[in-house]
């Protein structure tokens, strides 16, 4: 449960987002929907026709105004998600009811006329769901959602979830108890979410845009005041005034049969009516935006400078016509473009900041805010503020030209082919908040044929000159909002003064045209001749695993696995033996350090820009790491470009680039958490519990020294990362997915095959110092607002890695439920306290159990005894059958549900133990052997030994 915020840089909205607007718009991250502009709007043939709806969803009104989406779906298959939206938040809160909508959301999982008290939660579990990742919700500022995912393997599930919606929509008990224990809960999300960097950050910046208007004072989560304060009747009237049928929207989406299931809704849902008559409903509006405006952020828990520009503005109406449609492209084609600047200075090193980004201040409904942004050494933020602001100045005076229009195009148009060619294997989940989106904002919800089809129309038609022109105008029209943050101890940090003159002196500023790229084209290396594999191979199979092994005369294995989890998608695994354990004490930080900056730099003889060139209408990424045991390699692509997860590899293990440019950048954005490890709660705990568990091992620190930051050397960098990654002799590669096995050979043959053999296979050493004797309790001083934590981790020995996995997997499961129970429910003492509990095999056979709660700071020492009593029973074989029912529903779910991360990682055992292998095939089965008294015996091993706590309360 939590409160929804549409930003969307560094705060994780939630909220769906329409699909046409994410292909329209971005890629990844980049989810711009930006102001329509009049130049493009209605210049094309068909601009005014709507874009229809997928009739796959099946849509239903009922007689008391509840509408209804329904759709089957096979992915991942076996189950249903099932949403209840209410279209109220907390901007329909009256005067006083401040916090209301969100406390409301917490109260439907504390009773209601069927399910009093918590016995909701425990039916739920039942089914082996999972409190928060199954059953959840969110609230906004315009709209309240409520998420389930059901199990379809029983058909009472349906109906039973179906009956929990209509449950929420009509049936609240708001007990006056339960307001009172849920006070503490509460209190501690409001912890979390508004007294950290974080939550200042974000609440100063959407207080520059919801200061005027309807959302004013309006936040979801309330304030402290109101939640002390907070009583049945307020919520009650809330409740009654907007979860009304013909105000809510049930949307279900899985492995159903629509028809019976529309009948369930019926059958739940033909005899509710609203409590009360409808409020006065006035039009929630923002703005006007008149005046460029100016934020800055000066924090005692800031770590680092960050600007942002932003053009925002009113929203018109929601994409629903293809010249809708195409406006948006072309706003958010402009900002894209500008970010790809800066992220092109930021490789070469041209400029201050270290980083730069696209995305948007869409914290409401009404509002349409993109925005660039840039990081920054505190040192270097005015002058990259001010480079920011010239180059939104200077793409508004000489628009863009045709190889960074071009680039953009290649980028999209992959874009739009890639989620086409998925888009038969996109989840229940997606398609349900696709519905939830179309029921709030009317926007189209089209088939996957017809946004390929509109989205390849738009771009077609699209021009440089029009998207430029279009940003020129957007520009003089509109009143930029420049948001700056910054630790406080920044020398000459900006005043808003001197931000609005910025803005107001741009316009006569003498800027110089911007150079033109040089265009690159071509590939990013030749393919090596091929050099055939010495064995073949087929391994066992298991679900979703027919793999064949190859085996190439360098040493090298590759396991490549055709499965169709998810269409036209594959992923990439390997691994080596050695890691960190193998490298030098003097050079772990630049072991550390490489994997970064060795990829940032670019490729061979290519630098980043020109990858980026050469990538920008590919789906590839790969990404290498060090670990404490191991090296090694993740990546995904489409079928398309799997060529290119080949090419990447073969390079980072033959010809990696070492870029100074990189690794300055590098060194900037992490010389702040050196200077001061403390200031961040989050890092400042992490590093006590480090330090607590494995003492000085430098391979086990989390932030380097300062003499050892120092030390970080290029040349040792590349070495290092050489000597990890050169030699094909230890390797082993897997490929899962929907690709085509002739080609995925001939390319192992080519990349894989082809690469050079330096030296031995290599072994590992351990490095991991032995777990404390004794309890060792650490207290933290980091951070200044009102927020503390505690973490404790408990060591054991594993005497079978296999089998303690599966039982690790329930432990943790375990105890989270009953810290949820005893902790924040009976207590409300932590908002989202949690356990998880792991088994490896190396460099130790160990299990590890660890244990978060956050809470009242000063509460904390209180909080910790009830904590460790709870686990000190568990550990003393007190886990019921209840639970351990409820555990085991909820395991034998996660383990049906497969995917080609979790399959490569397994293949990848394969040539060094095929019972590791086998077990990971074996699991369900061997899940379904255990019984309570294995959990219990297993809990009294994994749990009793002397614990590390770690405690962090304000500085």
């Amino acid at each position: 449960m939590g409160m929804l915020g549409r930003r969307t840089r560094r705060w994780n909205a939630g909220a769906a987002v329409v699909v046409l607007a994410v292909v329209a718009g971005c890629a990844a991250d980049r989810d711009v929907i930006a102001t329509r502009s009049e130049v493009t709007r209605n210049d094309v043939p068909g601009a005014g026709q709507p874009i229809p709806a997928d009739p796959i969803t099946a849509v239903t009104v009922l007689q008391n105004g509840l509408t209804v989406y329904v759709r089957n779906n096979d992915q991942p298959g076996g189950q249903a998600e099932m949403r209840l939206v209410v279209n109220a938040g907390s901007a329909k809160q009256a005067d006083d009811q401040s916090g209301v909508a969100h406390f409301l959301e917490h109260m439907l999982f504390n009773g209601t006329e069927t399910y009093p008290g918590n016995k909701l939660i425990d039916t739920l579990r039942g089914f082996g769901m999972e409190f928060g990742a199954d059953v959840n919700a969110y609230t906004g500022y315009d709209e309240t959602v409520y998420e389930l995912t059901v199990p379809t393997d029983v058909d009472s599930n349906l109906d039973d979830g179906i009956g929990v919606l209509a449950q929420w929509l009509s049936a609240a008990t708001l007990d006056p108890d339960e307001v009172e224990s849920e006070r503490g809960v509460v209190l501690s999300e409001w912890r979390d979410s508004d007294q950290s960097f974080g939550g200042r950050e974000y609440a100063a910046a959407e207080q520059m845009y919801l200061a005027t208007g309807s959302y004013a004072d309006r936040t979801p989560i309330g304030t402290e005041e109101a939640i002390n304060a907070m009583r049945v009747e307020p919520l009650r009237r809330f409740y009654d005034d907007w979860y009304r049928p013909d105000n809510a929207a049930v949307v279900i989406v899985g492995d159903i049969d629509v028809d019976d299931v529309l009948q369930l809704v019926r059958d739940n849902f033909d005899a509710l009516e609203a409590r009360s008559q409808a409020p006065a409903d006035t039009e929630l509006a923002v703005g006007p935006f008149e005046s460029p405006q100016a934020t800055v952020l000066l924090d005692p828990d800031a770590q680092t400078g960050y600007a942002e520009i932003a053009l925002p503005a009113v929203a018109g109406d929601s994409t629903a016509t293809f010249g809708q449609l195409r406006a948006a492209i072309v706003s958010n084609a402009a900002f894209d473009m500008i970010a790809t600047r800066l992220t092109d200075d930021v490789s070469r090193g041209d400029v201050a900041f270290v980083d730069a980004g696209v995305s948007d201040n869409s914290f409401v409904r009404p509002l349409r805010a993109p925005y660039v942004y840039v990081s920054a050494p505190p040192d270097e933020l005015g002058a990259s503020i001010d480079a920011l602001a010239v180059e939104m100045e200077r793409a508004a005076r000489d628009g863009f030209d045709q190889i960074e229009f071009d680039r953009l195009l290649r980028s999209r148009l992959a874009t739009v082919e890639a989620d086409f060619r998925q888009s038969s294997s996109r989840g229940d989940a997606e398609l349900a908040d696709d519905a939830v989106e179309t029921f709030l904002t009317g926007a189209p919800n089209p088939s996957a044929t017809t946004t390929r089809d509109l989205l390849n129309s738009a771009y077609s038609s699209l021009t440089v000159e029009q998207v430029s022109a279009s940003f020129a105008q957007q520009w003089s029209n509109g009143n930029p909002y420049l948001f700056v943050s910054a630790p406080d101890t920044t020398a000459d940090p900006p005043s808003q003064e001197s931000l609005l003159g910025l803005l107001a002196d741009l316009a006569d500023r003498a800027i110089a045209p911007r150079e033109v790229e040089e265009q690159v084209v071509g590939e990013l290396m030749t393919a090596p001749e091929p050099v055939v594999e010495e064995s073949t191979k087929q391994l066992p199979d298991g679900p979703f695993l027919d793999p064949v092994q190859l085996t190439f005369p360098n040493g090298a294995v590759v396991i490549l696995n055709q499965t169709d989890i998810v269409k036209d998608s594959v992923t990439l695994a390997a691994t080596s033996p050695g890691g960190i354990s193998v490298v030098p004490d003097d050079k772990v930080w630049d072991a550390y350090a490489a994997t970064t900056v060795l990829t940032a730099g670019g490729l061979g003889d290519l630098d980043a820009v020109q990858v980026q060139q050469i990538l920008a209408d590919s789906t590839a990424t790969v990404a290498p790491y060090i670990g404490q045991i191991d090296e090694g390699f993740t990546g995904s692509s489409s079928n398309t470009d799997i060529e290119q997860i080949f090419q990447i590899v073969h390079l980072l293990m033959t010809n990696p680039r070492a870029d100074q440019i990189a690794l300055d950048s590098w060194t900037s954005s992490v010389r702040p958490y050196v200077d001061d490890p403390t200031t961040d709660p989050d890092l400042a705990g992490t590093i006590a519990l480090g330090k607590a568990r494995y003492g000085d091992e430098v391979r086990f620190t989390q932030v380097p020294s300062p003499a050892d930051f120092a030390a970080i050397d290029l040349a040792d960098m590349t070495q290092v990362f050489g000597e990890r990654f050169s030699n094909s002799a230890d390797w082993v590669f897997a490929i899962s997915g929907d690709f085509d096995m002739k080609q995925a050979t001939d390319l192992s043959r080519r990349y894989i095959g082809a690469l050079e053999r330096t030296g031995p296979v290599e072994e590992w050493v351990d490095r991991q110092p032995d777990a404390p004797d004794e309890p060792v309790t650490v207290q933290v001083q980091s951070g200044t607002g009102d927020k503390g934590s505690l973490t404790l981790l408990y060591t054991a020995a594993s005497t079978d890695v296999d089998l303690d996995r599966i039982m690790a997997d329930l432990l943790g499961i375990v105890i989270t439920n009953r810290l949820t129970d005893q902790v924040r429910e009976e207590l409300g003492a932590s908002y989202s306290p949690s356990a998880y509990a792991i088994a490896s095999a190396a460099p130790d056979a160990i299990v590890e159990t660890y244990v978060s709660v956050g809470g009242d700071p000063s509460g904390l020492v209180e909080l910790s005894t009830v904590v460790r009593d709870l686990l000190a029973d568990i550990g003393r074989s007190d886990i019921t059958d209840g639970e351990f029912a409820n555990a085991m529903a909820d395991l034998s779910r996660q383990y049906s549900l497969y995917g080609n991360e979790d399959l490569a990682a397994a293949l990848l055992t394969a040539p060094f133990s095929i019972v590791d292998y086998r077990a990971y095939i074996d699991a369900p089965d061997t899940l379904a052997a255990v019984t309570l008294t294995d959990l219990q015996n297993f809990a009294s091993r994994a749990i009793t030994r002397s614990p590390i706590e770690v405690r962090v309360t304000p500085g």
